[in-house]
């Protein structure tokens, strides 16, 4: 039976069916926590510590921004673990916590290869953002860490050095981005009081580092509160590589110190 004019020309006016948008499947990541990640080239291991808000990210499709955590002289990445959850997931970072290649401490061995292995096999399960990596040291780990984001070229977006002594740098590797340091000191830190943050304060401004830095009254060499991880942390996740320097006010000798928190349990040495 033929339809009337009317109707076929009813039917020619009707839009055309839009094919169906296959919605993108959400990336499926490991659960949220620690896992241990050996290191066999550098005969090494490391810590890798997703958190629940970074997860959540990245099963969305973001990178996701990393920190870089080294210990200081006679710790381990396994006993900061505790201390590195609550900053991880303040600042929705992955974190990597490697431990130096040889015993006597960082940079005896190559250890740059040693944090390049760390990244590489994090990377194989989960979707780093390597604009996005910045380094974290505690002692002789925040000197080091500092040492090698100006020694180097094209890894890291900023750097976070908490109670660190001096080691010295000649000029960043990188002129075109030279990325901003965070340093942190208690003023009864025995770096503090024998003069390393002077002198590497002194170090950065005159290499033409960005820099910034937090003293604390009445807190040691082991003694950083949790809310000052967290702000580290989190100063690290802001970061991005390439770009301009997100530039750091000076230190001014009239802004009034931050007052110590109540007492918190002790990060390791």
């Amino acid at each position: 039976m033929s339809l009337p004019f009317p109707a076929l020309l009813a039917l020619a006016l009707l839009p055309a069916a839009t094919p169906a948008t296959p919605t993108p499947m959400a990336a499926q990541l490991p659960v949220a926590g620690w896992v241990r990640v050996e290191l066999p080239d550098t005969g090494s291991y490391a810590w890798r510590y997703l958190s629940a808000s970074a997860r959540q990210a990245g099963e969305g499709g973001e990178p996701l921004p990393c920190v870089l955590f080294l210990h200081g002289s006679g710790a381990n990445p396994d006993v900061w673990r505790p201390f590195l959850e609550a900053p991880a997931e303040e600042a929705g970072v992955v974190v990597i916590a490697p431990t130096h290649a040889d015993p006597i401490g960082w940079g005896v061995a190559d250890d740059l290869a040693t944090l390049d292995e760390a990244v590489d096999r994090v990377a194989e399960e989960l979707p780093l953002d390597r604009r996005r990596i910045g380094l974290a040291g505690h002692s002789a780990g925040g000197a080091y860490a500092y040492f090698l984001a100006y020694e180097t070229r094209d890894r890291y977006s900023g750097v976070f050095s908490f109670s660190a002594p001096y080691r010295h740098v000649l000029e960043p590797a990188d002129p075109e981005y030279v990325p901003p340091l965070e340093l942190w000191y208690g003023t009864e830190d025995p770096n503090y009081q024998t003069g390393h943050f002077a002198a590497i304060a002194a170090m950065m401004e005159h290499r033409g580092v960005p820099w910034d830095a937090t003293v604390v009254p009445g807190l040691g060499h082991n003694s950083i509160r949790q809310e000052d991880l967290v702000a580290g942390f989190e100063f690290l996740a802001a970061q991005r590589r390439p770009a301009h320097n997100r530039l750091l006010p000076k230190l001014r000798a009239d802004r009034p110190p931050p007052q110590p928190s109540p007492a918190a349990p002790r990060p390791p040495g």
